[in-house]
């Protein structure tokens, strides 16, 4: 693996990357300014990731990803600590199978437009999206979604995520759409979760 230690070190890679395509990116600096921000978001917007797409920025509270770039992902769309997601990217990468982030400050009605555009969609690829954010003043209004509260004889009380977690969501709140597919919402003044109900009565993991 090389080193790029300077500017014109990183538009020389972009100039002759040698692939596009890539099962997994994972972008990782604890430096207050991690990249050369153009280049970096060229270089986002010119790779085709099929899997998975990791962000691990935790100093860096200036980047953000160019709103053109959206990601289609088998796997997760993960940014840990780190502030660079922008709303627009996340809008247009509901497609992805996982979507987790922390340290976002995205105001209620983003996640109100992401909840609309499942709604509205034969969007079968979401699994869930967790998001751990800065606190906010006011939560998120669904009402327009026909919000209904959890039914034992619906779905489970508990949902299995893929790293072996078990979520309660007895308090969250179920919405169903045209084609019957079920989404439970728990959304507090720090955190945001959607889940998908592939199977309403899974088996623990």
């Amino acid at each position: 693996m090389g080193k790029i230690d300077n500017m014109s070190g990183y538009s020389i890679l972009l100039n002759n990357l040698p692939f596009t395509k890539v099962k997994e990116c994972f972008i990782y600096s604890m430096k207050e300014k991690s990249l050369p921000y153009e280049e970096l978001n060229q270089l986002m917007s010119r790779l085709d990731v099929s899997e998975e797409v990791t962000f691990m920025l935790p100093n860096d509270k200036e980047f953000k990803l160019g709103n053109s770039i959206r990601f289609h992902l088998t796997g997760s769309l993960d940014f840990r600590h780190s502030v660079c997601l922008s709303p627009e990217t996340f809008l247009n990468s509901s497609e992805c199978s996982k979507i987790k982030f922390s340290g976002a400050d995205f105001k209620p009605e983003v996640y109100e437009q992401f909840v609309s555009n499942w709604y509205h969609s034969t969007n079968r690829s979401l699994d869930y999206v967790n998001s751990w954010d800065k606190p906010r003043q006011e939560v998120s209004n669904f009402d327009k979604f026909h919000p209904i509260p959890w039914d034992p004889q619906r779905r489970s009380g508990f949902y299995y995520d893929d790293e072996d977690d078990t979520i309660d969501c007895s308090a969250g709140l179920d919405i169903i759409r045209s084609d019957g597919m079920m989404a439970t919402i728990i959304d507090t003044l720090s955190s945001f979760h959607f889940y998908v109900w592939k199977h309403p009565f899974p088996s623990s993991q």
